[in-house]
């Protein structure tokens, strides 16, 4: 019945950035690495927090926050977390409930990879196009 587990769907090669690196490195990381997010650690390499464009822009722009100062001062946190093993449907399901768009996936304490809504998205319309071409409404 094809991909059905985060697991099966999430984006393994995840960046983490440490809580007082500053806004300005975390800006050119992800232009460097064409990102729109970082999760962020603490010095035990533990994820606690995310940085996104949007709170870039956001910090930088609307709420005058300078550049230099430490990205866990923006960051969003505590993390909305779920294990490789969750269900597809689960994980959209969380990702409503919450009002995230990234759901960083856990495995053993460690961060394993990150399934954002636009790979929920992208994995239910590979299985609507399935079943349109098998004959299925």
């Amino acid at each position: 019945m094809g991909k059905k587990y985060v697991k099966d769907i999430m984006a393994e090669n995840v960046l983490m950035i440490n809580e007082n690196a500053a806004i300005a490195e975390a800006v050119k990381l992800m232009h460097e690495k064409k990102v729109s997010s970082l999760i962020v650690n603490c010095s035990g390499d533990k994820p606690f927090g995310i940085v996104t464009r949007k709170d870039i822009i956001k910090a930088l722009l609307v709420n005058g926050t300078k550049p230099g100062q430490a990205v866990s001062r923006i960051m969003s946190s505590p993390l909305i977390i779920a294990t490789p093993n969750l269900r597809i449907k689960d994980a959209a399901a969380l990702t409503e409930r919450f009002k995230i768009r990234r759901l960083p996936i856990i495995a053993h304490g460690k961060l394993v990879g990150i399934v954002s809504t636009s790979d929920i998205f992208r994995h239910l319309a590979e299985r609507m196009l399935k079943q349109t071409k098998k004959g299925k409404p």
